[in-house]
């Protein structure tokens, strides 16, 4: 049996280069500040939204934003990767942990704004996320599933040292895990 533990709600952790924070910490009352919500206007774009299934797509219209950050605070927990030095908007890590036969999986997406490509970021969210994970006192899998054509996604998870696990990929997607704390 699968279900949802929620245990998430007090991650977030520092790299080199990046804070991770939860969303709650962001806007604590719910509300997305203006310039948020600007940046986050800005950094969903469609590159960047297109490797995401359709029910992640977002909306067009004016209240698709907030539609869409509810839906992920809904179904996960939201965690906002800011630049460390000036605290500008990076991207948005989403987590979310399962209990499976005695088990604890999370399942991550995340998604970095167009400027941040090629820059190593992915890398060094994910190191972070792995760094995190160990300082759990139980173990856990981490679980990443990425669409076949998106190669720079892969990668990072190959360097953060996650090992394609192809009886859980699918034909449109692979799936990357890796096991901490056993």
């Amino acid at each position: 049996m699968i279900r949802p533990i929620n245990s998430l709600s007090t991650c977030q952790f520092e790299t080199q280069r990046l804070s991770v924070l939860h969303w709650g910490r962001i806007a604590p009352t719910g509300q997305v500040s203006k310039a948020l919500h600007t940046q986050l206007t800005s950094m969903l774009t469609p590159k960047v939204l297109a490797f995401l299934p359709d029910a992640m797509q977002l909306d067009s219209n004016v209240t698709g934003l907030d539609k869409w950050l509810n839906a992920r605070k809904t179904e996960s927990e939201l965690l906002v990767i800011q630049d460390k030095q000036t605290t500008a908007l990076i991207g948005l890590l989403i987590l979310t942990d399962f209990e499976e036969d005695g088990n604890i999986e999370i399942r991550l997406g995340y998604l970095l704004a167009e400027q941040h490509w090629g820059k190593g970021y992915a890398t060094e969210l994910l190191q972070g996320l792995v760094k995190w994970s160990r300082g759990r006192n139980y173990p856990l899998t981490l679980l990443g599933g990425v669409e076949k054509n998106n190669t720079a996604s892969a990668k990072a998870l190959r360097k953060a040292g996650f090992i394609a696990v192809p009886k859980l990929s699918t034909q449109m997607t692979d799936t990357y895990q890796l096991s901490v704390g056993f």
